[in-house]
């Protein structure tokens, strides 16, 4: 329930912490594989998501 809470409000616990780390971390992908920036765990997303691309 704090947990579910905290995020809601969006308020840091020790709870919350991993969750919100985890959620910065997509948002950073998301943001780096719609654009030109990079970094070495995003070009390995980058290369997956191309594989997966139709021709």
């Amino acid at each position: 329930m704090v947990t579910s809470l905290s995020l809601a409000i969006s308020y840091p616990t020790l709870a919350t912490a991993p969750h919100m780390f985890v959620n910065a971390y997509k948002n950073v992908l998301a943001v780096a594989t719609a654009t030109e920036y990079s970094f070495p765990e995003a070009d390995k997303v980058k290369e997956f998501l191309k594989a997966l691309s139709w021709p």
